[in-house]
Order: C-alpha cells, then structure tokens, then sequence
C-alpha cells in the first residue's frame, strides 16, 4: 500500500526542535516538519539520508517521512501508524483480530483516548492501542526511546477495563527480531509493562518496499524478549552522565591529588547497584559530603545534563569507560577508577559527545545487549 504519491531524499543538516529538520536537497536547504517527536539519536548524524514529502502546510511545505538505519527504511510517519494499522486489521492479517464485525476508531473511555475498539458481537470487545516503534538496533526493537507518560497512563487504565486489552507494537523497521519495552530509557514503562495482569502485549513488524510504501504481506509477528525483561527491569545498573566544562580549571581531587581539566565535555561512567537514579541524582546535588571523585566537580564546577542508564545485575562501567575511551578526546587519569581496571571513568570529548555517531552507536550496543 502507497501511503504518499511521491518521495524525495535529502540529507540532514540538524533538527531544529522535536518538530524541525533542516534538509540539504540537492544542495538547496529546506525546512521539514517532522511528524515524530521521540529522540531519534540513531538517526540524527550530520549527512544521514532522510525522505520527505510535499505538503502544505502554513509554515512549512515539506514533512519526513522515513530514513534509514543498519540497511533496513524505517518509517518515521507516527501520524500515518495507525491508517497502516486499520488497513492491516481490515485485511485480517493478524488472526487475533480476524473475527470481528465493527471496527471503532478513537474511542473514549474516561480520561483515556484509545486507537481501536473491536466488535465480535454485543458483549465482547477488543481495545487497542498501536504504539509505533522506530528503534531498532541489532534486531532488537526498543519501545519508548523516550519517556512515555502517556504510555505509562494507557496501561494503566487498560489494567482497569474489563474486555480484552491489547497494546500493539507496531516496528516499522524489517530488522527486528526481538522486542522489550525500554527500561534503560524508561524503568516505570519496563516496570508496568512487566507487572500488568489484564493488558495482552504484541508486536508486529511490517517492511517498506520503499520510504512511502509498505508490503503488507511482509507483516510477522516479533518475539517479545521477557527474559531479558525479568533479568534486567530494575533499578541498578550502570550509567553515563554528560558533563560540560565552561573553562579551563584545575583542582585538587582528594587524595588522586591535583587535576587538569579542560574546557569541553566530560562522560563520568558510574554505577548503582542498590539504587540507580538515587545515585545518579547525587550528581545533582550542590550540597553534600566528598566523598567519590566526582563529587568534587558535579555540580560546582561542571553542569551535569543528559544522563544515559544500563540497567543490568552486571557491573559493566569499566567496559563503558574503555569503549569511551578508544573514542573520546582524552581521559583525566585515575578519575573514578580506583577499584576497577579502567584507566579513567572520566573521560574528555571537545564537542558534546550525544553528537558523536560513535557515541550513540556504543549506548545501544551495550543496551541491546542486556
């Protein structure tokens, strides 16, 4: 099914904001909108393929549509989801969903807006609620790549309606071979997907014969991982805090005794395996004791930001640290490493790291992993 008449490609400049991309098409810059507010760090490197189509809007006259990641399209057209949904429930593809009579969509209950309401007869009901998932790395599908509160809220009020409840995952990448639900990136999501009793949990990927064509008969069903879910969603683990340094400085770290530090970006690579975020949010804190190198620096003299988490029973920081190592811009030697076999958990990049294709590609590696 042709979802748009015609597409174009372009290559990425920068996203502006969660609804803007500035495109080099043919070596005139555009402005698109872009219809898919997660995070998207996989795909946002400077010069990746994106594909777009014509509009009309009264700000803009282009929207993306999809790019592409690890040799596979994906659709990035969170609008369209649920238009290719319908046309897959209408076709009967998902024998789950195959006998009904009435299809309802955008259907109210309460406070909760839902996509699809099925009807078998008068007193059985299906309600649905599709989730489009667009990360995919190493054939693991990971849903959100942000946090969801509104995710979190459907389950919740799915939890308490009594029909048959389903939340759909629809991966709009072929790669996908696994799914779990985020918990790196959202431990409540892991937390009450892994605890729900009355919401049934699927996921169905679907290929792209091209950026605005999909193959319907190419629609499987994908694995959910709940292994990997019941070994990992928890609240330890591992993780790595963007520092930036405004000016050069040195300064006294305790007893590793006097340290240089440049101006630039720092990655500190810590680990909590009592209590992740209470750990992570020690960072934050202007008011406490000394006591780990880390603190003499975060948040006096560095402003702690973006903060990626690993949530594994493993201790994997000294890992981390000697991957970040191979790719940073240098290390502040003995930093957070004094009972492990890193050479540094601090580690310098002269730009902002979350830039760095590398940076991200070495986040997922790990996080598809555990």
């Amino acid at each position: 099914m042709q979802i748009y008449p015609n597409y174009y490609k372009a290559r990425l400049i920068q996203r502006i904001n969660r609804f803007v991309m500035l495109l080099d098409f043919k070596g005139k810059i555009i402005k698109a909108y872009i219809p898919n507010t997660g995070r998207m760090e996989e795909f946002l490197n400077e010069g990746q393929i994106f594909y777009f189509t014509k509009i009309k809007m009264k700000t803009m006259d282009y929207k993306v549509v999809a790019t592409e990641y690890q040799e596979s399209l994906v659709f990035l057209d969170t609008v369209r989801v649920n238009d290719i949904f319908d046309y897959i429930l209408k076709s009967r593809k998902i024998n789950e969903f195959a006998n009904f009579h009435t299809l309802q969509r955008e259907i109210s209950f309460g406070k909760s807006r839902f996509d699809f309401i099925l009807d078998k007869n008068s007193d059985q009901q299906k309600i649905i609620e599709v989730k489009s998932c667009t990360l995919v790395h190493n054939n693991l599908a990971m849903f959100p790549d942000a946090p969801t509160l509104r995710g979190i809220k459907h389950i919740k009020h799915l939890e308490k309606i009594t029909s048959d409840n389903y939340v759909v995952f629809l991966v709009l990448n072929k790669n996908a071979e696994k799914f779990i639900p985020n918990y790196h990136t959202d431990f409540k999501y892991g937390e009450i997907f892994l605890n729900s009793d009355n919401v049934k949990f699927r996921a169905y990927k679907i290929s792209f014969l091209d950026p605005v064509t999909f193959d319907l008969n190419s629609l499987l069903p994908v694995d959910i991982d709940y292994s990997k879910l019941k070994n990992n969603c928890q609240n330890k683990g591992s993780y790595l805090i963007i520092l930036e340094n405004r000016e050069n400085f040195n300064m006294n770290i305790g007893s590793l005794g006097n340290r240089s530090f440049k101006k630039g970006f720092y990655i500190y690579v810590g680990s909590g395996m009592g209590n992740l975020e209470k750990r992570v949010k020690r960072h934050f804190l202007k008011r406490k004791k000394t006591y780990y190198h880390i603190d003499y620096i975060s948040p006096v003299k560095m402003q702690p930001g973006k903060v990626y988490y690993f949530r594994t029973k493993l201790r994997i920081e000294s890992k981390l640290a000697k991957k970040l190592e191979i790719i940073g811009d240098g290390v502040v030697d003995g930093f957070g490493s004094s009972d492990t076999n890193a050479s540094s958990h601090l580690i310098f990049f002269k730009e902002n790291p979350v830039r760095k294709k590398e940076f991200i590609q070495l986040v997922l590696n790990f996080r598809s992993d555990f």
